[in-house]
């Protein structure tokens, strides 16, 4: 028979003598502490809205490889040969540690700590706050962790938070940004959508009506995690933040313009082609206050909303892009002349950034959202 006590195991012969066999790996001490790194000795109500347990891990003659827990949470080894972990919910802690002696490989099973009623305060509403309507400092926006619908992890930033509204006291809710580009679209005559449509022109034009809906629409099917959005709770950056397929009706051309025109120009424009927007404004405004508008890993990315730029030789359809260096522009999916005739420029490919938009329900679960290694990661747990 083997039996243990904290950091050792002994077998017992069957003469009754007690041997001892081998060192195993313990929990030497551990802690409780907030996100300020203060210590907590007694249960109640934790103000800062994260709680962590700080394990000191050792094994008699021999070091450890590592330790990890039961629970859905994060365990992170610190420089100084600590475990934080990260607390979820109230509940028993079962820890499996891992060490080695003398190039063995020992390990120990269910070392438990137990938390009874830790209480957190805050949540989304007061922890995401990323600053008033003037827009100041908020580069310091937090980084949260979305989850997608495939599982994938999406670094994003705040781009609004719970007390944001339009001007006319329409609330945006909370909205979160990624940080990069996470595919490529293309717009025009390489858009996928009309793939069967043999006329170019036409396939530009389509693309360009519905490039709006389409763009926000690919953020739905390709993102959108029900559990931590409601089910229209994903669209293209550069939308209209709270009605994303928001649209301006058809193009006319202006009084002075039309004169230059001949009427089948006019026919195909004033009849055809949904009119430029501003959609993209508030979305703008906000990625460059929070220092996101200019991203790493694609050279372009889209904005969900249209341009027309008309003179009295040729009116061009557009699509609004992010360059790298910062600055949107147009580009031109199809154009009519003032003759009348028609022609649909390249497409082109660009990078997609979603906006999500996160459900009432969701809190912090863990993380400090201070930068992208540490984010704040997401559950639909209450708090606890």
């Amino acid at each position: 028979m083997t039996f243990t006590e904290t950091g050792h195991a002994y077998k017992v012969e069957s003469d009754g003598m007690i041997q001892f066999t081998k060192p195993i790996p313990k929990i030497s001490s551990y802690k409780i502490v907030n996100l300020s790194g203060t210590e907590i000795t007694e249960e109640g109500q934790v103000e800062s809205g994260e709680l962590y347990i700080i394990i000191t891990p050792t094994i008699e003659n021999g070091t450890i490889q590592s330790l990890t827990c039961n629970q859905e949470n994060t365990v992170e080894l610190q420089s100084n040969g600590t475990y934080k972990v990260t607390v979820i919910k109230n509940g028993e802690y079962t820890f499996t540690i891992v060490g080695n002696v003398n190039g063995e490989t020992i390990t120990t099973e269910a070392e438990k700590i137990e938390l009874k009623s830790f209480k957190i305060k805050t949540a989304f509403n007061t922890l995401l706050i990323t600053g008033n309507k003037t827009l100041e400092n908020q580069a310091t926006s937090p980084y949260v962790q979305y989850i997608d619908k495939n599982g994938n992890p999406i670094i994003c930033k705040v781009l609004y938070d719970a007390n944001d509204e339009d001007s006319n006291n329409n609330k945006y809710g909370i909205q979160i940004v990624s940080i990069n580009s996470l595919a490529t679209v293309g717009l025009g005559t390489v858009d996928t959508n009309y793939s069967s449509e043999t006329n170019s022109f036409e396939k530009a034009k389509k693309s360009y009506n519905n490039a709006v809906a389409n763009l926000n629409k690919y953020a739905i099917d390709n993102y959108l995690n029900t559990n931590l959005s409601p089910t229209n709770g994903a669209r293209c950056i550069g939308s209209n933040p709270i009605i994303p397929n928001s649209e301006g009706g058809l193009f006319v051309l202006p009084d002075n313009v039309q004169n230059s025109y001949n009427d089948t120009a006019k026919g195909k424009i004033n009849e055809n082609f949904k009119n430029a927007d501003r959609n993209y404004i508030e979305d703008e405004t906000r990625l460059k206050a929070i220092s996101s508008f200019i991203i790493t890993n694609s050279s372009y990315y889209w904005f969900a909303s249209r341009y027309i730029y008309s003179d009295s030789s040729e009116t061009r359809f557009l699509m609004i892009n992010v360059g790298s260096n910062g600055i949107h522009s147009g580009e031109i999916l199809c154009r009519i002349f003032s003759g009348g005739s028609v022609y649909a420029d390249d497409g082109k490919e660009r990078g997609f950034r979603p906006v999500f938009t996160l459900s009432p329900n969701v809190k912090i679960a863990g993380g400090t959202g201070i930068d992208e290694e540490h984010p704040y990661i997401l559950s639909v747990e209450k708090a606890i």
